[in-house]
């Protein structure tokens, strides 16, 4: 039997040994609640629902390996345990897998519809039973005429009747382009994941992923690297620098999670940086419109993506977070 809580096989335990949740559906539910309504302490890493990684993942560990080999190609002294490049490649990309499709289980499409327009993008869940996306995603529920919002999971989770999930908004910052969202039941649906939010600062040349919404696709891997940890957008009140990538973030992208090689979150996807006729425009990356056809118009009028993708940085999630959990909205 598997924890519906974290997917760790229980045997005919009545409680995890990993995360410590019962097995009963109304105890688990009542960890859950304890847990959204913890305050992050600074720093903040996680709680006993975060996903910690797959169990034994060393995708990082074996890149590192490989680097420190010194490039062997001749087959001679491995960097470990006597395993050639090759070896250490094969793993990396199992594990590599592997960690991609762990992370998955925590994102979302998000939708949030008024009167006239729908707006979508990407959600994660990163703590307690928050779910966090870009302001300008959700910002029509702020306004006159909003109908609804919801969250849709992966159909790989096998939720049933809970894939698409309402939503509420409990948190949210136009000038730092953050939302938390959560469930009107108050809990997450057994079997979603929640990632690990590690504000240590990132390297520039670091490797990051990011899964997303981009335009009609869904669910969409995309990697790059750290070109600047600590960007300053002119002109910008944001209280945090920003943090800009080689990801080329499309519209849909907006709100999902940037992840280092071991799953943890490291920054949200916000914003692009697009060349539109004459001039570059930072663009954020929501999907807006009345219907399909007009979006795609939208779309094409933007010539290229010059290949940078910049995100909100860690550090003003966990901010976030804690001014959440002060408010008491939750």
């Amino acid at each position: 039997m598997k924890c519906k809580c974290c997917g760790e096989e229980v045997g005919n335990a009545s409680v995890c040994p990993v995360c410590g949740s019962s097995v009963s559906p109304q105890v688990q539910a009542d960890f859950h609640a304890e847990t959204a309504r913890r305050a992050a302490p600074a720093g903040y890493s996680g709680d006993n629902k975060r996903y910690e990684g797959v169990s034994g993942n060393r995708w990082g560990e074996y890149f590192s390996s490989l680097f420190a080999s010194g490039g062997n190609s001749e087959g001679g002294a491995a960097p470990r345990g006597g395993e050639t490049d090759d070896g250490i490649l094969e793993k990396i990309a199992r594990e590599k897998a592997e960690l991609v499709e762990e992370c998955s289980k925590s994102v979302s499409k998000v939708v949030v519809e008024s009167n006239e327009v729908i707006s979508s993008g990407t959600g994660w869940c990163g703590y307690g039973d928050y779910i966090f996306t870009n302001a300008h995603v959700v910002e029509i529920a702020t306004q006159p005429g909003f109908r609804k919002m919801t969250v849709e999971f992966s159909n790989k989770l096998n939720l049933g009747n809970q894939q698409v999930v309402p939503v509420k908004l409990v948190y949210y910052s136009a000038t730092e382009d953050i939302a938390i969202l959560l469930p009107t039941s108050g809990h997450l649906p057994y079997g979603v994941k929640v990632l690990k939010i590690d504000d240590t600062p990132t390297k520039q040349g670091e490797l990051v992923f990011t899964i997303g919404n981009p335009l009609h696709y869904k669910f969409t891997y995309m990697e790059g690297a750290v070109a600047n940890p600590d960007y300053k957008q002119a002109g910008s009140a944001r209280k945090f620098t920003v943090l800009q990538t080689t990801l080329t973030l499309n519209h849909g992208n907006s709100g999902g999670p940037v992840m280092n090689v071991k799953g943890d979150v490291v920054g949200m996807a916000t914003f692009s940086e697009l060349e539109k006729e004459t001039e570059n425009v930072f663009n954020p990356i929501a999907l807006i419109s009345e219907d399909q056809g007009d979006l795609f118009q939208e779309v094409e009028k933007y010539k290229d993506i010059l290949g940078y993708g910049f995100c909100v940085k860690s550090e003003a999630i966990l901010d976030a977070i804690r001014k959440t959990e002060q408010s008491g909205r939750n």
